[in-house]
């Protein structure tokens, strides 16, 4: 069964929304599926390499985790035209490849792609991996809601909270949501001994009676890594035994939000405690190596970094962003508060600091869940499953027309 999928990228080399998807496609058959994307980058060289055709689409603007900003007509202009050239694609690729099933990794390929599909009469897939914070999904939800087939999420939580924040005009059918939880690459992911991450620590040039916390996620607002250090205790500066890494990509000369953390950084005198350190290859290094990891962010869907800390067995403290109540409350492998709660946040990294063995209890803990949610096996065969299903029902419709 060939499969069409649409995947396009942002710049960041951390997106965990692309990284999610690519784990499966890794684990799909050789030449099961037909990838298109916006641009040549490391993931696409990994599909490449798992077997797949990967076929570039460039757009004629680039764009964050958002569609583009329209702020003229020209801007209107082309993303009209670049969105009537990419959906008339859709529609050839469809017919062209015989493809029953396609899978649109976000909202931007949703409205490159889904229209072609569904006029190809071919399913949309549509996989959404992030939650808005607060209020009712508008316009393009309702666009979304009527070009998906079918609507993947990652959480039972996002389940819940895409209900409550539908459009009061939409009816919400649970049997068109369907929940399939993110890849955790045990090969990679996973705990080492003591002596293993003492060496890896001497490795990354940690101290080692320091305490560590890292948040690994790209620096932008989304993320809110300035708010964590504009509100960093002032007890906290004045400490000299703990490290915070933020690891993910990290562009001051190029992007405000990251130029703004640098310097409220050095005008708090955070330089010894603060260190923004760009993308890392070796990211479970990172995870092994840290004594806590945190997610603050404004809004999530599933946090890779959080299930990857876990995996790996190193607690995470979080703000309630979907799905964090889920996975580190439910199993106990990590503490929950109130987004913008940061009394409670740092109240608990100095108690998790003091208490050695309550971090290793909550790591052990994330350690087996991980295991048993995350396994690459289960989450590739419900995809599977599932375009099976969607398959079915189009040649069980063709054959109905056909004895009309």
């Amino acid at each position: 069964m060939k499969l069409l999928y649409f995947i396009f990228q942002t710049p960041d080399r951390s997106n965990g929304g692309v990284e999610s998807i690519t784990q499966v496609l890794e684990r799909l058959p050789a030449g099961d599926a037909h990838i298109v994307t916006n641009r040549e980058s490391l993931r696409s060289e990994r599909w490449v390499r798992a077997g797949h055709t990967v076929e570039i689409w460039k757009l004629p603007y680039d764009f964050g985790k958002e569609m583009p900003i329209i702020t003229d007509l020209s801007s209107r202009i082309r993303l009209a035209v670049s969105l009537l050239d990419t959906n008339l694609k859709a529609f050839r690729l469809m017919r062209r490849l015989r493809a029953g099933v396609a899978h649109c990794n976000d909202i931007i390929s949703l409205m490159h792609a889904g229209p072609g599909v569904r006029l190809s009469g071919g399913k949309v897939v549509f996989n959404i991996r992030d939650v808005k914070s607060d209020g009712v999904y508008g316009f393009k939800w309702r666009v979304a809601r009527n070009l998906a087939s079918s609507i993947i999420v990652l959480s039972r939580e996002m389940l819940e909270q895409l209900r409550d924040r539908m459009p009061p005009a939409l009816s919400f059918k649970r049997e068109h949501f369907h929940q399939i939880y993110s890849i955790v690459d045990r090969s990679r992911m996973s705990s080492v001994e003591p002596e293993q991450r003492a060496a890896i620590r001497a490795q990354l040039g940690l101290e080692p009676d320091c305490f560590h916390i890292g948040i690994v996620a790209v620096v932008c607002e989304k993320k809110n890594q300035l708010a964590l250090v504009e509100n960093l205790p002032q007890a906290w500066i004045d400490d000299p035994g703990w490290q915070m890494h933020c690891i993910g990509d990290f562009r001051p000369k190029t992007e405000s939000y990251a130029r703004r953390c640098s310097e409220v950084v050095a005008t708090r005198g955070l330089e010894e405690h603060v260190r923004f350190l760009g993308f890392a290859e070796r990211v479970e290094d990172w995870y092994r190596a840290l004594d806590l990891l945190l997610v603050v962010s404004k809004r999530e869907g599933l946090a890779r970094c959080m299930i990857e800390g876990i995996s790996c067995g190193t607690p995470v403290v979080s703000f309630d962003v979907t799905s964090a109540r889920e996975v580190l409350e439910e199993h106990g492998c990590g503490l929950v508060f109130r987004s913008g709660d940061w009394e409670g946040l740092f109240n608990a990294l100095q108690e998790l600091r003091e208490d050695s063995m309550r971090r290793d209890r909550l790591g052990q803990a994330g350690t087996r869940i991980a295991a048993k949610l995350f396994q690459a096996d289960q989450v590739v065969a419900a995809y599977q499953q599932h375009y099976r299903e969607l398959s079915g029902n189009i040649a069980e419709s063709g054959q109905r027309d056909a004895k009309i």
